[in-house]
């Protein structure tokens, strides 16, 4: 799916974190100039200014370093590398920088139209990526190929970045930090010391350090919002991150997998530093040392807290396959410590390893821990209550044996013990779980782990010509027939003008028929009592035109020049079609729509064709159509018109009333 957050999202987001304390309200002078500042584009290879997509420019340090508060950055999709911020006569020491007050986006597609605005980023697709690998040959298999890369893709040492400093949508890949001195040791794909930047639907993958392969924190406070850590790389502590003397590093909604630290800490290593960690799953890392999930150090300063966070599948030679901490306060709530490995040590230590415990864990799955009550294990610390220990029953978890790896999937099915196993918390930074679908509550329980349970569901649908309705089955990979209800409201077809509602109309089992075109919100009731919302849109039912004379209804055109394409799909089981779009109601425009008849077009029947029509309205006056009418010489039809235009954007169709 894709992740990115909506603008709506993150509003609420950020304002539950200011209220609970994880973000500091900005200056109101930042706040003024983050939104009345001028936009800076920039795409690869592209030689202009920088003022507009068609005048873009092509150095994004160049961009950053024009970039003043209140101005955003916008990127599109391409690959870029630092070309300035040189230290002396390395080339190495090249690297970005944020600023205060500055947003900087990617996301964008490879070749933006004008006027594109910020929610037609996609990240996942339209990769953009930021990388030190000056030369182009990580991938080579070549024992020298990372000797040029940059130490840092990003480095902030003591720039005293603040909340105001955003950076959104872009890939950080190919830092290589392993320098004789510091901090050219330390954080491959980022680098903070005194410095505290939100950072936002980020991926760091195939960076490397001695200490933090992805990001490297010392005296820093970083907000991290939906980011992705994979495949990262530390020759010490912490492959995807390092946390030191830092006080609020905080991670929401984050995949951490399949990372590879030499000592201690394949997900994350944590000293003398307090870390909130929500809605976050950390799978598939691998330590020599301890703690390939989380490696906790320290006996007096350290606090790490884990809110519905999952970890799993993570593999370790010493202590702690899931979470090591050394005299750290730790406080486990909402969460899954299960079905990882301490390859040289008893089982109590695969999921959890702690020395002088400052542990309490409540209302969690805990592996090995035998569950609150007389058969909890004190290796595990306090008993806070509520905590349960079993197969959470995955959907399909790998053996810890294959750590490093990225694979698995850590949602839970429906005979999962974890299901409204939580607690609701007062906590929550907006209460998503890891897909960013709201969490559901029965009373005052919720699910444990990363990620809300919500049934595998597929809808399959039998369109009907004559019948001219469709019947909708649902189907589930992961639950018995019969044992979810499903509930359909009629929603709405993206279109204002025309909305349809059929209030409170359900249906209590797994196939019905619908009627109309729509946009449907399903609610999925579970034997455990889980709700699941999920909406499909039925566009395909066919309505049977008048047989004598066949002609349509006026079918409403908004805002359709002189000129616009067009496109319909037509049954005509004598496959006689002739017909003319004739125009009517126009508001002073005279002309017509002449259909080309294009074979193939559309679907097969035993007793016709779909006929795909195209063709261009034609006409003059001051006005705009509104209304078209189809006619043909054919003794029946079945109408259906396209939603999407053969041009971009040129127009769209609201409703066909036959």
């Amino acid at each position: 799916m894709n992740r990115l957050l909506s603008i709506k999202q993150l509003q609420i987001l950020l304002i539950t974190l200011i209220i609970l304390g994880f973000v500091l309200p900005m200056p109101m002078a930042n706040k003024v100039a983050a939104n009345s500042g001028k936009i800076i584009y920039v795409k690869q290879n592209a030689t202009g200014s920088g003022m507009s997509w068609d005048n873009a420019l092509g150095d994004l340090h160049t961009a950053l370093t024009q970039a003043q508060s209140g101005d955003q950055v916008w990127i599109a999709a391409g690959t870029y590398v630092p070309t300035g911020n040189q230290d002396g006569s390395d080339p190495r020491t090249r690297h970005f920088q944020m600023k205060n007050g500055v947003w900087i986006y990617g996301g964008f597609p490879a070749h933006p139209e004008e006027n594109m605005g910020r929610s037609v980023r996609d990240p996942l697709v339209n990769k953009t990526i930021l990388t030190g690998d000056f030369e182009n040959n990580d991938s080579m298999e070549t024992s020298d190929r990372f000797q040029e890369n940059a130490y840092h893709v990003f480095l902030h040492n003591g720039l005293n970045l603040d909340k105001t400093a955003i950076l959104d949508g872009v890939t950080i890949t190919g830092g290589y930090a392993d320098g004789n001195v510091y901090p050219h040791n330390s954080g491959g794909g980022i680098f903070n010391r005194g410095s505290s930047p939100i950072l936002r639907n980020i991926t760091f993958t195939n960076n490397t350090a001695i200490w933090g392969g992805g990001m490297y924190n010392n005296s820093s406070s970083p907000l991290l919002i939906n980011t992705i850590f994979e495949e990262n790389r530390s020759f010490n502590n912490g492959a995807a991150m390092a946390n030191e003397n830092s006080n609020g590093v905080n991670l929401i909604g984050s995949f951490i997998k399949g990372n590879m630290a030499d000592r201690g800490g394949g997900g994350i290593y944590n000293n003398k530093s307090e870390m909130k960690v929500y809605d976050t799953l950390i799978s598939g890392n691998y330590s020599y040392n301890s703690g390939s999930g989380i490696y906790i150090y320290d006996d007096d300063v350290s606090r790490v807290t884990l809110t519905n966070v999952t970890i799993s599948g993570n593999r370790t030679e010493g202590h702690g396959g899931g979470v090591f901490g050394m005299g750290a306060e730790l406080l486990i709530q909402n969460s899954i410590l299960w079905g990882n490995a301490s390859v040289s040590y008893n089982n109590e230590a695969d999921n959890l390893s702690i020395q002088f415990p400052k542990t309490k864990i409540s209302s969690s799955l805990i592996g090995g821990s035998g569950g609150s009550g007389t058969n909890w294990s004190n290796h595990f610390g306090t008993d806070g209550g509520n905590n349960i220990d079993g197969d959470p029953q995955f959907r399909n978890s790998i053996p810890a044996s294959s750590a490093p790896t990225t694979a698995g999937d850590y949602r839970l099915t429906a005979r999962s013990i974890a299901i409204n196993a939580g607690i609701e918390l007062s906590r929550n930074s907006s209460n998503n779980d890891l897909d960013i679908r709201l969490r559901t509550f029965h009373g005052e329980k919720t699910d444990l782990g990363a990620f809300d349970f919500r049934p595998e569901l597929q809808f399959q649908f039998n369109y009907g010509l004559t019948n001219q309705d469709v019947i909708v089955r649902v189907e589930s990979v992961d639950i018995e027939v019969g044992s979810i209800q499903t509930k359909w409201i009629k929603g709405y077809r993206n279109y204002s003008d025309y909305i349809f509602m059929e209030d409170n109309v359900q249906v209590f089992d797994t196939e019905f028929t619908v009627h109309e075109n729509g946009v449907y919100t399903i609610y999925v009731t579970t034997e455990h009592g889980s709700i699941s919302v999920y909406h499909v849109e039925i566009d395909q039912i066919i309505k049977q035109m008048p047989s004598s004379p066949t002609e349509s209804s006026s079918i409403p055109v908004i805002n359709a020049p002189s000129g616009t394409n067009f496109t319909a799909m037509v049954y005509d089981p004598t496959q006689k079609y002739v017909g003319t779009f004739n125009n009517v109601n126009s508001n002073g425009i005279t002309g017509n729509l002449t259909g080309t008849r294009v074979n193939g077009g559309g679907l097969a029947d035993e007793n016709g064709i779909f006929t795909k029509l195209q063709g261009v309205l034609n006409g003059t006056g001051n006005g705009e159509f509104k209304e078209l009418k189809l006619t043909s010489t054919g003794p029946s039809m079945y109408v259906r018109i396209t939603d999407s235009p053969i041009s971009d954007g040129q127009f769209e169709i609201n409703k066909i009333t036959p």
